[in-house]
């Protein structure tokens, strides 16, 4: 149930909720449509090309962001512009395209976390810079750039320009995000790609990395959202605020069940992290790093496929030098729980006469509550994913581990699931603040 983007991995969503990890040979601009159009001029390079899958969506893209409050008014500090030397660490391309998921057979040998390796963290750099004229700042590699400017309506465009000055292809600007050093920065983007096909963009921006900068395996077997054993964590020193972002925030009827899934996890952390869980009707979209958010998604069909459906998934972004997460927001699909009335309403309609109506509202009310319990379910698995948390069926013998990050398994958070979260987040000394000289482990 995720789709988690860490750098040098793309993750996808497959059938029932699983999905598949491709490893980049190298994570270039390639992997997007639009970026591919941008700076095209570097297709001459002799590197490999990126192994990536596109998320395709059911209907227009920019409903994955409806309702979210934009900016790109942002002023950036000289140091921008004097220490500029970016990599392009990850890419997201939502496109409004119909695909057939996969068997869901194999899901379990297909979709564990796979190691990363070290081609995958390959650096390709881009140097940001101030606009000239209309263009209040542009993106170079190698010569070609992204331009970002506003119309006199205040409106943002980028514009791509390759290294022989032709612009290839203008989208809107919907926002731009940093952090707060400004040493990464997230670009979102929407329009058509050179087929005419709707797409939402998001585009990362980081130091530059290599292998050295992975955390080290702590050789616990537990499943962590980089790989088994490899920990990435939010900052401990630090509260997780999660935002719930609804026009209707906390009276909307699943806030409940996300307080109970971040409650389930606050207990088996026992104040190794605090969570802090508000609500709000105005918030950013995904792309942004100082929100992290839950949406409900109202009218997107992540999967096509009417006998499978992916009811939430999460976006992760890794800061592989501090061994921490920069972001992760999480996706309801409310659409996708149509999908079940309607293979009811099917099956119900051939039993015809054979089935009374009083039947038939039994059948009904039964199906409700099962679809209420899962929605619980999926929010406290979606929860697991955003604090670091990995799928334990990567190896064929950790298949039927009772967890609930497991399909299938349990819908409550177990025993294994607190130690595996214990471990990722272990007991931090602390000073005592009568003896400041000496440590000691304040709970």
């Amino acid at each position: 149930m995720v789709v988690g983007i860490i750098i040098g991995i793309h993750i996808v969503n497959n059938a029932k909720g699983g999905h598949y990890i491709m490893l980049f040979p190298r994570l270039t601009i390639f992997s997007l449509l639009f970026v591919s159009s941008i700076f095209s001029a570097c297709s001459d390079k002799k590197t490999p090309s990126p192994v990536s899958k596109k998320i395709f969506v059911q209907g227009d893209p920019y409903n994955i962001v409806k309702g979210s409050t934009f900016n790109t008014q942002i002023d950036f500090p000289q140091q921008v512009f004097e220490n500029n030397e970016y990599a392009l660490t990850t890419g997201l391309n939502f496109l409004e395209k119909q695909e057939e998921t996969s068997s869901t057979e194999n899901i379990r040998t297909e979709n564990g976390s796979k190691e990363i390796e070290q081609n995958s963290l390959d650096n390709q750099i881009f140097k940001l810079k101030k606009g000239v004229g209309k263009y209040f700042l542009s993106i170079e590699f190698e010569g070609s750039f992204l331009k970002m400017y506003r119309d006199k309506n205040g409106k943002s465009y980028v514009e791509a320009e390759s290294k022989e000055g032709t612009s290839n292809s203008t989208m809107d600007l919907l926002h731009i995000s940093h952090s707060e050093d400004f040493r990464n920065l997230s670009f979102l983007m929407y329009g058509k790609d050179k087929n005419g096909i709707r797409t939402l963009v998001a585009l990362y921006f980081g130091p530059p990395t290599n292998i050295l900068d992975l955390a080290k395996k702590d050789n616990s077997g537990y499943y962590y959202m980089l790989g088994q054993s490899r920990p990435y964590r939010w900052k401990q020193d630090r509260i997780l605020k999660i935002n719930f972002c609804h026009p209707q925030a906390e009276e909307n009827k699943d806030y409940i069940k996300i307080q109970n899934g971040v409650l389930q996890w606050q207990e088996g952390l026992e104040n190794r992290l605090e969570i802090e869980l508000t609500a709000t009707k105005v918030y950013p979209p995904f792309s942004d790093f100082n929100s992290h958010c839950i949406y409900i998604v109202p009218d997107y069909f992540s999967h096509p496929s009417f006998v499978s459906s992916n009811d939430g998934s999460t976006i992760t972004i890794p800061d592989f030098s501090k061994d921490t997460f920069l972001d992760s927001d999480i996706f309801i699909f409310d659409k996708e729980e149509q999908k079940v009335w309607i293979l009811l309403e099917k099956k119900l309609s051939k039993l015809g006469f054979d089935i009374t109506l009083e039947e038939r509202k039994e059948i009904e009310k039964e199906v409700r509550l099962t679809l209420d319990k899962l929605r619980s379910f999926v929010f406290i698995h979606e929860l697991g994913h955003l604090l670091g948390l990995d799928h334990p069926f990567t190896e064929s013998e950790d298949k039927n581990i009772f967890s609930v990050m497991n399909y299938g398994s349990s819908k409550e958070i177990t025993d294994y699931d607190i130690r595996a979260i214990q471990n990722l987040y272990p007991v931090i000394p602390k000073l005592d603040s009568k003896n400041p000289e000496s440590l000691a482990i304040i709970e």
